[in-house]
């Protein structure tokens, strides 16, 4: 049985250098056609970057590259056919996605 919660097996990742990449405080916009739909900073989030990654580790391995996902803040809404989607993370670059309905 599949317990994964959306699209199966459906994750678009950008390449980062992980080498040159430190934790500190990172700013997340999100804009939907251009109009500002979230902003927030990791300084924002209930338990601290290190303390997520203590606690994961405590109870599986992480690997140079993996990918801890925290959710996101409340706002983008609803998306229609043909928006577009832009997020960005101070520091680690601009994610640009635009929006398709589905074909029936």
């Amino acid at each position: 049985m599949d317990t994964l919660q959306g699209f199966r097996y459906f994750l678009p990742v950008r390449a980062v250098d992980r080498h040159g990449l430190q934790h500190r405080r990172r700013t997340h916009h999100c804009k939907v056609n251009g109009q500002p739909r979230q902003m927030a900073s990791t300084r924002d989030m209930v338990f601290s970057v290190p303390t997520l990654i203590a606690y994961i580790s405590s109870v599986m391995t992480l690997e140079p590259g993996d990918l801890i996902f925290t959710g996101t803040p409340a706002g983008v809404g609803a998306l229609e056919n043909g928006s577009e989607v832009v997020v960005e993370i101070e520091g680690l670059g601009v994610l640009r996605n635009p929006v398709k309905a589905e074909s029936r």
